[in-house]
């Protein structure tokens, strides 16, 4: 009974960072999109979910199009790295918080390449720089492919970063417990922060936020694979410090307001460029 709550702790902390890494990225995502409208005078709506535009159609030129809906794309390729560096650093630390470095590259990377995958299919976000840069279907297929590869990349070369984080819980991984480690550490948190994400859009007013919580989906590839490969892996060993399994309850109150604040200042719309 106890190692089942323990496990449970190590799923609702990867859940929290989880969410905590998405909004974050997300933050940054909208802010990028509106500075990258502003060159245009665009005026931009950023909503706790999603963002829009309040302006003629006719008023979009190939430039504009091709830069602002390539940026989302761009920033969270900028992103992933810079977490990706972090996490580089502390990937053997103990501490809970590496976690959100953990979850940012990874869903950033993810974004980037699903917003390339999903964009070949549909005309949001980046198949709109597709459409305006008139990608046959052909190119719209070769773009499925390299993105679908990308993803698969992410899964098959994060195995090992996934592993290093149960350094925070335990002295050791071995046959016994590495794969119901990330099972609770990545799978469930991310069907769980799926589900949250998609209640925390309701009611869909917009393509845009189904569109997004697509692209956010595309995380499934990467971590089933991560999830595969990890049964290949020899044991690791640890420090031998005792570790306490304990829910990280100061990170879980700021997810809350973080949450609750998105959406009282979010819900209605946010004017940039007006």
């Amino acid at each position: 009974m106890q190692k089942q709550n323990e496990y449970r702790i190590i799923f609702l902390n990867s859940l929290v960072f989880f969410l905590l890494a998405y909004f974050l990225v997300f933050l940054i995502q909208q802010f990028a999109v509106a500075l990258t409208a502003s060159l245009f005078d665009y005026t931009v709506l950023i909503f706790h979910d999603h963002y829009g535009f309040i302006l003629d159609k006719t008023s979009w030129t190939h430039d504009s199009v091709k830069l602002v809906f390539s940026s989302t794309p761009v920033i969270s390729l900028i992103i992933g790295g810079l977490f990706l560096i972090v996490y580089m650093k502390v990937r053997i630390a103990t501490g809970l918080l590496r976690q959100l470095f953990y979850w940012g590259y990874v869903y950033a990377f993810c974004f980037f390449f699903g917003s390339v995958f999903v964009g070949g299919f549909t005309n949001q976000g980046f198949g709109h720089v597709l459409h305006w840069s008139y990608v046959t279907d052909t190119g719209r297929m070769l773009h499925a492919i390299i993105s679908l590869t990308g993803l698969g990349l992410i899964g098959a070369l994060n195995t090992r970063s996934t592993l290093l984080l149960a350094n925070s819980y335990f002295k050791n991984l071995t046959d016994r417990n590495r794969l119901k480690f990330v099972l609770f550490q990545t799978v469930l948190p991310y069907f769980a922060g799926m589900l949250i994400l998609s209640l925390y859009s309701l009611p869909y007013d917009s393509e845009r936020e189904i569109y997004h919580l697509i692209v956010t989906a595309c995380m499934l590839i990467p971590i089933v694979i991560t999830f595969l490969k990890s049964g290949e892996y020899q044991e690791l060993l640890f420090d031998e410090d005792k570790k306490i399994i304990k829910p990280g309850f100061a990170y879980l109150i700021y997810l809350l307001v973080v949450m609750v604040s998105l959406y009282l200042l979010f819900s209605n719309g946010w004017v940039v460029n007006k």
